[in-house]
C-alpha cells in the first residue's frame, strides 16, 4: 500500500464527509481520525482500490491483474461513505482484516467477511493449501 498516494481527501475531516451517530463518533473523533485518509477504514479501501485498478502496484497481478473488482458502490475514494457504514453495519473493529470468502470472486458485500488476523492468516493458509492439493489430483490426501 506505500504507492498509493492519499491526497484526494487528505485535508477532509471525516465528520464532514459522512453523518454519524453518535456512537460512531465516538470511534473515530480522536485526533488520530480527523484527517479521513488516517482512519483504518479509508487505508483499507484504498489498498482495495489501488490492488485492483493500478497495474503499478506490486500485487496487481494477483487483484486487479485476475480480473478482481471493486463493488461499484465504493470504487472510488469518493464513495468511502458507502464503504464506512457497510462496515459499521458489518462488525467492523479496528484491527481486523477483510476477507473475500471466495479468492476468485470480487470485492462486493456478498463475499466479504471481518476477521481477526489470527482468522485471516488460519484460512488464507488453508486457501493455499487446497489450491496445492487440486493442483496436483495424484496427492493422496490434504495435508494441513
Amino acid at each position: 500500500m506505500d504507492d498509493f498516494e492519499f491526497d484526494e481527501f487528505e485535508t477532509i475531516e471525516l465528520q464532514e464527509m459522512i453523518e454519524l451517530n453518535a456512537d460512531e463518533k465516538k470511534d473515530i473523533s480522536s485526533d488520530m481520525y480527523r484527517n479521513v485518509s488516517n482512519h483504518p477504514l479509508y487505508k483499507k479501501l484504498a489498498g482495495m482500490i489501488d490492488r485492483c485498478t493500478n497495474s503499478n502496484n506490486n500485487s496487481f497481478e494477483y487483484w486487479g491483474g485476475k480480473g478482481i473488482k471493486v463493488f461499484a458502490a465504493w470504487n472510488a475514494l469518493s464513495k468511502f461513505a458507502e464503504f464506512y457504514h457497510w462496515a459499521i453495519e458489518t462488525g467492523w473493529k479496528e484491527g481486523m482484516e477483510l476477507d473475500r470468502i471466495n479468492p476468485d470472486k470480487d470485492y462486493e458485500p456478498s463475499n466479504l467477511q471481518w476477521l481477526t488476523k489470527e482468522e485471516h492468516s488460519l484460512k488464507t493458509l488453508n486457501d493455499q493449501r487446497r489450491k496445492q492439493y487440486f493442483a496436483n489430483p495424484d496427492q493422496t490426501e490434504l495435508k494441513f
